[in-house]
């Protein structure tokens, strides 16, 4: 059960229980180590002059004599576990001992400690509040949320340099469940720098990390792809993820692999934008620096009889349209993009009928009715009538409706949320469907929890609403708000949820992955 994250079931038996004890014992053990790396016996050991193997060695012998957690049936699963942790984390475990001896003989504000060889270094917390360990003798502060920090990580360094506070981390994305595409998996994927790294929310490891020289990646998205696994000869599913960056080279990553099976180019700029069709799942556009926005057709990867990926379809703005945000009306019909000079809105129905309709303008364009600027730097489907964007400066989000799905230029505002007032520009937000929860990252370290399941209803329930009904009776959307103390990595350019809001993740401008776990 430990090893196989994904099993569910023993001789046709299902294994949640017992799954869920093993997750509770493991907690406990991690708890229990790290009390016992604060011991002055343990503090002997990892402080002696020898090897680091024979350091862990002798630790892992000291947890399996004193640490006796568990029942006694599973006395072979506790030595087998505390000796995989110990190897996993040592560096972690004495780090972490140190800061909090130094804590308790300093009030001081700590500079981070290095950890040596890890490729995740682990930042902690340089307050007195640790929301992640169980072993400061003070309660933590009362919050609206159950949420707390329980990971701050450097995952991005550029050479593995533990000073690096100025890699900038720029997406974040949990990768979807294959086996039911509306929930997601623990696994989020981020991007800053030359790399990709695949980060476990609930141990706070990065399991995997993909490198290209030479790029500095933007954006990704996943999607679920069906393809023709000829060593089986039958037809597979895989969850697959696409990045792109400064290169404008898109690339296609199997992140069970961890290859590149798939890389079209097109872009003369970077691609700030990606985004895969709700529906057609081997579609992928591409918003560019270069005012377009590219349909690609996958096709059907790892085939060697069956065609690549082929250019289908070309949208174009305004001179002025820089591409910094797509997102798709479930329905599939029409893709939006936010521009530096307003809404472009163009449909992307009945593609491929015609070979002579392989460039396509704007629908139309929306401006919201004001003097200041229309560039809109992040935007986000809620539902077919309804979509979240902002513009820099503007200290709001707003809610936008269209009665017709936005097949016509009908958009209205419904409301304005309560947000930051903040100069910084790109910071993107983002909508969990899931659990109707939209969020956004700040400045100051903020990120902002909004619940619009009571506005999605109305307007789903109602198709005759105008904006105005859809605010009557509508009960005040107040944001719940995560903090992150730490002093670096408090800009976050954008944050994200999985399914359940169990885990939510933000990425910053100093080179930090915070995640808050439920």
């Amino acid at each position: 059960m430990d090893i196989l994250k994904n099993l569910e079931t023993v001789d046709d038996r299902d294994i949640t229980v017992q799954r869920n004890a093993i997750k509770n014992l493991n907690a406990i053990f991690q708890r229990r180590l790290q009390e016992m790396f604060l011991t002055k016996q343990a503090s002997e050991i990892y402080c002696e002059p020898a090897e680091e193997k024979v350091r862990i060695q002798k630790m892992i012998t000291l947890a399996q004599s004193t640490i006796l957690a568990g029942p006694s049936a599973l006395s072979n699963y506790r030595n087998y576990k505390l000796e995989r942790l110990i190897e996993e984390n040592y560096e972690l475990f004495v780090s972490d001992a140190l800061e909090l001896k130094e804590l308790k003989e300093s009030e001081k504000e700590l500079t981070p400690l290095k950890r040596i060889g890890r490729q995740q270094q682990t930042l902690q917390s340089l307050k007195r509040k640790r929301f992640s360990s169980p072993l400061v003798n003070k309660k933590p502060r009362r919050s609206a949320t159950t949420h707390s920090v329980h990971h701050l990580l450097q995952t991005h360094s550029k050479n593995n340099d533990p000073e690096d506070f100025q890699t900038k981390v720029w997406m974040c994305a949990f990768q979807p469940d294959i086996n039911d595409p509306t929930k997601t998996t623990n696994l989020v994927a981020t991007c800053g720098g030359d790399s990709i790294c695949f980060i476990d929310c609930d141990s706070g490891i990065v399991l995997k990390k993909y490198k290209q020289t030479n790029e500095e990646f933007y954006c990704l998205c996943w999607t679920i792809l069906k393809y023709k696994d000829e060593l089986k000869g039958e037809e597979s599913t895989l969850a697959a993820l696409a990045v792109a960056g400064i290169s404008g080279d898109i690339k296609l990553i199997d992140p069970d692999n961890l290859i590149c099976f798939e890389r079209v180019s097109y872009h003369r700029k970077p691609v700030d934008a990606l985004m895969f069709h709700p529906i057609i799942q081997h579609w992928l556009f591409s918003g560019s620096e270069d005012r377009t926005v590219v349909l690609w057709d996958l096709g059907y990867p790892f085939s060697s009889d069956v065609r690549k990926a082929e250019k289908k379809l070309v949208l174009k703005g305004s001179l002025q349209s820089t591409l910094r945000n797509l997102t798709f009306a479930p329905h599939g019909k029409v893709i939006l993009g936010a521009t530096d000079d307003g809404l472009h809105v163009w449909n992307v129905d009945f593609v491929g009928v015609s070979n002579k309709d392989h460039v396509r303008s704007a629908m139309y364009t929306y401006r919201l009715p004001s003097k200041i600027s229309q560039a809109i730097d992040s935007l986000n489907i809620l539902n077919n009538n309804l979509f979240a964007m902002k513009r820099l400066g503007e200290g709001v989000i707003q809610i936008i409706y269209s009665k017709s799905e936005f097949l016509q230029n009908d958009l209205q505002l419904v409301t304005s949320l309560s947000w930051r007032k903040t100069s910084t520009a790109f910071l993107k937000f983002n909508f969990t469907k899931g659990c109707s929860t939209l969020l956004a990252g700040d400045d100051e370290g903020t990120i902002w929890m909004y619940n619009l399941k009571e506005l999605m209803l109305k307007s789903h329930d109602d198709m005759d609403n105008d904006a105005k009904a859809l605010v009557e009776n509508l009960q005040p959307i107040k944001a719940e708000k995560l903090r992150c103390e730490n002093k670096y990595g408090r800009l976050f350019n954008h944050v994200c949820s999985s399914s359940n809001l169990d885990h939510v993740v933000g990425v910053t401008d100093a080179n930090v992955v915070a995640i808050w776990n439920r």
